[in-house]
């Protein structure tokens, strides 16, 4: 055999390609024509691969990237869209085979070897991500690059379109076509409004229920707006890229609801027994801040401290309210109601944990006797009662640690032993005036079962250590 002769299997070192993607140029007319050597098999000589390659924008013994190939003599065809698991993905079929835009309904770590077995005839895969265009070959998904945008349009002959990602849906990107104009639609929805608005529907235009959960709508489609214009504003700066899709312009709401009307409006809902209100409680929670909510932190509880088997046997068994979607309860869980702070509790089924609500603030004036640490936080006032210490927006009270949930319990204690009806969210708000000692003594690792009472406490506060 004439040993300077190239194999197919050559020709694809040479260019860094897949050995599928020769087979497949071998199949156009400029591809050049073989030598039959000694053997009878097709040849071809260094010199015309090289000049071939270089006609076709292939830079010999380098790794493929869109940036090495030739800018397309005109727009290629699109081939149209598909959805492929969580992605929607764009073909362009361009002169070296079909390019293939991936778009991922949420913007997350991505898996290049699926995307490589759902599109294995692709020549290029080219990840539309939030901020980026990243470029991987299907039969080398390990190997990827940064494109840049212009590269990208010099390949297909047209600039690229982009998705702000809330409004990668399939039905409006189906709407699009590279030669019209932007599809305007509403972002999806963070929430199922239909829902949100079938309860508000059921009150008078002016109860606070209806203001509220209006109130919650409005603002969600607001602030969906604005994510979308954000995400477009940087790629729109780009002469390279298009916008495929833009947001439908939604005012800002009018004054956000009262205090007292948000106190109106969730306990009227969380006290409703039916579905509609139980799917709204736990549809349009997020969208309100957690101290206008009836509570806005919840609590895991073993049943393995002697504290937690005195709290869990002052519970009360009740039936299904609303409370209790928003809590993370099903309707066959066990249902518990405290009758101290008159919040939800439940048990799932065949499960030995409970989950409760954490108040804001504690009922009643009787000051505070002392703080149990026992699995939670618990306090105990001086007539004898027994409540889980206040947390909110997602704080609660822990120790044993440096970070945010120490921090939180001293000042919260610094507080109660002041006064025992200061809200978590006068602990949460302003930390600035907890005394070091006091705060020491929540880092410290203790004990389950360990009882601080009132003298411990104060004589923390005093110390400067």
């Amino acid at each position: 055999m004439q040993s300077d002769l190239l194999t197919v299997a050559d020709i694809a070192a040479l260019l860094d390609l897949p050995l599928r993607d020769i087979w497949r140029l071998r199949r156009e007319s400029l591809f050049p024509i073989p030598i039959r050597d000694d053997d009878g098999h097709d040849r071809w000589e260094r010199q015309q691969i090289d000049q071939w390659a270089r006609s076709r924008g292939h830079k010999p013994a380098a790794r493929y990237r869109l940036e090495d190939l030739r800018t397309a003599a005109k727009p290629c065809p699109y081939l149209g869209i598909q959805f492929l698991s969580n992605f929607a993905v764009l073909t362009w079929d361009t002169d070296y085979g079909r390019v293939c835009l991936v778009y991922p309904f949420q913007e997350s770590h991505f898996h290049r070897e699926t995307l490589s077995k759902l599109l294995p005839h692709a020549f290029s895969i080219v990840l539309v991500s939030l901020n980026d265009l990243i470029e991987f070959e299907p039969s080398r998904p390990e190997n990827s690059n940064y494109v840049d945008a212009d590269d990208l349009r010099r390949t297909l002959g047209r600039p690229i379109p982009y998705w702000p990602i809330s409004l990668r849906i399939p039905s409006v990107m189906r709407r699009w076509d590279p030669d019209e104009s932007a599809v305007l639609e509403h972002p999806k929805d963070e929430i199922d409004e239909s829902i949100v608005l079938e309860l508000a529907n059921e009150y008078p235009h002016d109860h606070p229920v209806g203001t509220v959960l209006r109130y919650i709508v409005r603002r969600r489609r607001h602030q969906g707006f604005l994510w979308a214009e954000s995400d477009i504003e940087d790629w729109e700066q780009s002469s390279s890229v298009t916008i495929a899709a833009r947001p439908i312009p939604a005012p800002a709401p009018p004054a956000e609801p009262t205090g007292r009307d948000n106190e109106i409006a969730w306990a009227e809902i969380f006290s409703r027994e039916d579905d509609l209100a139980s799917r709204c409680a736990k549809e349009a929670y997020g969208w309100v801040k957690g101290r206008l909510q009836p509570f806005s932190t919840v609590t895991q509880i073993y049943q393995s401290g002697n504290v937690a088997a005195e709290w869990i046997a002052s519970l009360e068994a009740c039936s299904w309210r609303a409370e209790f979607a928003r809590l993370g309860a099903s309707r066959g869980d066990a249902l518990f109601h405290d009758p101290a702070t008159g919040l939800p509790a439940y048990r799932p089924d065949r499960d030995n944990r409970y989950f409760a609500a954490l108040p804001h603030q504690l009922p009643g004036e009787s000051p505070l006797q002392s703080l149990i640490l026992d699995g939670d936080a618990w306090i105990r006032t001086r007539d004898g009662k027994l409540y889980l210490a206040p947390g909110g927006e997602g704080i609660n009270a822990t120790w044993g640690y440096g970070g945010t949930g120490p921090s939180y319990l001293a000042n919260l204690i610094y507080r109660l032993l002041e006064n025992i009806r200061i809200s978590a969210f006068d602990a949460i708000d302003d930390r600035t005036e907890t005394p070091q000692g006091l705060l020491d003594l929540m880092r410290m690792k203790h004990e389950n079962g360990t009882v601080l009472d009132r003298r411990d406490l104060e004589s923390a506060t005093r110390s400067k250590v």
